[in-house]
C-alpha cells in the first residue's frame, strides 16, 4: 500500500497476540503510526485501574476516541490491548468501553477510505472483543496472528537489548539462554519479547550482585554477562 489516495482499499486489521504488532503498523501504513489511542484504552479501565489523574466521566470517552481517530486520518490508528474497550472487560465502568466502541465503529464507517485501524491484543481476549458488538467482527476483515518467538530469536532480543544498555553476552551465555528459553512452556502466558526483556533485567541485577564482592572489577567484568547471571525463573 503506497498511499491513501485514489481507489486504494483500506482494510482494518486485527492482530494477535500483542507482542508482534509493533512492526505491523509500519508495514500496513508507512505514512504514520498513531498510538494516541492509549489514552482511550486507559479511560476504558475500571476507575480503580486507571492511571493517577485520569478520573473522567464516561461522556469524555467519545471525545477521546474522536481526537485519537482524527490524529490518525491519512494514516494508521493503532489500538493496543483493544479488548479493554469491551464492556465486560472493564469491570464497573462498562459505559466507558461501550461508548468508545460505538464511537469507533461510527468513525470507521464514516472515514473508511481515510484511515486504517489496527486493533491488537491477546487471542482469547480479542475474540471476546469481536463478540462484544455485532459491528466489530465485520469491521476487521483481516486477521494477523503472530507465532511465538523461537528460542534463537529470544536470544537475539536479549543480546540487542543488552547492547543498547552497554552489556554483551558471552558465547556461553547465549547457549545458556537458548537452553533456558527452550525449557519455557509456550502456553497462553508465554511472554515473548517481554520474557526476553525481563530475563535481561534479572541478568543485569545478578551481575551487579556478583560484582559487588569484587574489589576492583574491570571494564570487561562490568560489560559481560555470564551464564551464572541467569536468574532462576
Amino acid at each position: 500500500m503506497e498511499g491513501f489516495s485514489g481507489a486504494v482499499q483500506l482494510d482494518h486489521v486485527l492482530a494477535v497476540p500483542c507482542e508482534g504488532t509493533a512492526p505491523l503498523g509500519v508495514v500496513v501504513g508507512e505514512s504514520q503510526l498513531e498510538a494516541a489511542a492509549t489514552a482511550l484504552v486507559d479511560e476504558a479501565r475500571a476507575p480503580d485501574q486507571q492511571p493517577p489523574g485520569l478520573r473522567r466521566p464516561a461522556r469524555h470517552t467519545a471525545q477521546l476516541t474522536r481526537e485519537a481517530f482524527e490524529r490518525a486520518l491519512g494514516g494508521v490508528l493503532f489500538i493496543d490491548e483493544a479488548y479493554i474497550l469491551t464492556p465486560h472487560m472493564t469491570g464497573g465502568s462498562a459505559d466507558y468501553g461501550q461508548e468508545g466502541v460505538e464511537t469507533l465503529l461510527k468513525l470507521m464507517e464514516d472515514h473508511r477510505d481515510e484511515v486504517a485501524v489496527i486493533a491488537a491484543g491477546y487471542t482469547a481476549e480479542m475474540n471476546r472483543f469481536l463478540n462484544s458488538n455485532p459491528g466489530l467482527d465485520s469491521r476487521f476483515p483481516r486477521r494477523v496472528e503472530f507465532p511465538d518467538y523461537a528460542s534463537d530469536e529470544l536470544v537475539t532480543i536479549v543480546s540487542m537489548h543488552a547492547a543498547d544498555n552497554g552489556y554483551a553476552c558471552t558465547p556461553g551465555t547465549a547457549e545458556a539462554l537458548r537452553a533456558h528459553f527452550d525449557a519455557v512452556p509456550r502456553g497462553t502466558s508465554f511472554g515473548n519479547a517481554r520474557l526476553a526483556r525481563q530475563m535481561l533485567e534479572r541478568m543485569m541485577t545478578h551481575q551487579a550482585g556478583r560484582l559487588s564482592t569484587v574489589a576492583e572489577p574491570s571494564l570487561d567484568d562490568m560489560r559481560f554477562l555470564h551464564p551464572e547471571d541467569l536468574a532462576p525463573r
